[in-house]
């Protein structure tokens, strides 16, 4: 700063600074006078001045926020953890609160931590205790379940903070933390299960029934469903057999026969057909459910569907 002074004249100036969280012991702050040539300052020894303070130990409170992989359209149960640390020179004070005010798709459902005392008031959640944290430690963390909007976009980002500990004014930049949050559509997880009816060893010309069990364990409804199934060699396809249970799924499946090995599926079977006995056709490979109408939801009761057919040994 450059200044023009008269005789006995005075200038002021103010200077703000920080001190840093890991400060301690004092600080000498060196204040210079630099003088154009053309001045005849009969003392330039006197065109310097310290101020020496001495720094006291203080809290400094910082949060961080986070969550594990993505959520999901819908998710039921999603969750954010907050940690609080003290990463100053002395150990808080008074009351801490911790305040987060989740994004409008995100509906907070519950809030705990040891230690805290938490409450939900519409989006926001807001938790407070009275004890002290030491410096160079955290209290235990808090972790908050929230709903997510079956319409939530792509990306959330909840922000939330920390204020309170008798903290100094001066280290309250890092009291905010934001949590980028992807959020994903809803995926189907698809399970197959199947069982024969007799079990065991069985003789020629016994009929087997086969049953599979479809279910979905995901969280989306699955669509254009394609089951299909080789007939087990060395046994011969028992016309009209093939049987659907749909349940309550209000899932629509046609069936469909193959006698390539399920490179077509075109095939329409006959009694007696490749040399088989009256009422079964040797010529199927393979059998096909495919859905015609309506997805298989992910929720229960709705989320299971039973399908099979019955083949003879030959």
């Amino acid at each position: 700063t450059t200044v023009t002074l008269k005789n006995s004249g005075t200038a002021t100036f103010t200077v703000n600074a920080a001190i840093s969280s890991g400060a301690s012991g004092s600080a000498t702050n060196t204040v210079n006078i630099t003088e154009p040539d053309t001045i005849n300052d009969p003392d330039r020894t006197n065109n310097v001045a310290n101020d020496i303070d001495t720094i006291l130990p203080s809290p400094d409170l910082t949060i961080a926020k986070s969550h594990t992989g993505n959520f999901l359209q819908g998710q039921i149960g999603a969750i954010y953890l907050l940690r609080v640390s003290n990463i100053g020179t002395a150990a808080s004070s008074g009351t801490v609160t911790v305040t987060d005010t989740l994004p409008s798709d995100l509906t907070p459902t519950a809030a705990t931590g040891t230690g805290w005392s938490c409450v939900i008031a519409s989006q926001t959640v807001t938790c407070t205790r009275a004890d002290a944290v030491a410096a160079s430690s955290n209290f235990p963390d808090i972790s908050i379940s929230s709903n997510v909007s079956a319409t939530a976009p792509a990306s959330l980002t909840n922000t939330a903070d920390v204020s309170g500990g008798n903290e100094p004014s001066g280290h309250l930049s890092n009291n905010s933390a934001s949590d980028p949050t992807t959020i994903d559509p809803p995926v189907p997880n698809l399970t197959l299960d199947k069982f024969v009816t007799p079990t065991g060893i069985q003789p020629p010309g016994t009929d087997l029934t086969y049953k599979i069990i479809l279910s979905n364990i995901g969280t989306g409804a699955a669509q254009l469903l394609i089951i299909s199934d080789p007939i087990p060699p060395n046994t011969d396809f028992k016309i009209g057999s093939e049987f659907i249970n749909p349940a309550t799924t209000g899932v629509t499946f046609i069936v469909e026969f193959s006698n390539d090995g399920g490179t077509t599926w075109t095939y329409t079977p006959v009694s007696a057909g490749g040399g088989a006995s009256s009422g079964y056709d040797r010529n199927v490979t393979n059998i096909r459910w495919r859905a015609s109408v309506g997805n298989l939801s992910p929720t229960a009761p709705n989320n299971v569907a039973d399908i099979g057919f019955t083949s003879k040994i030959q």
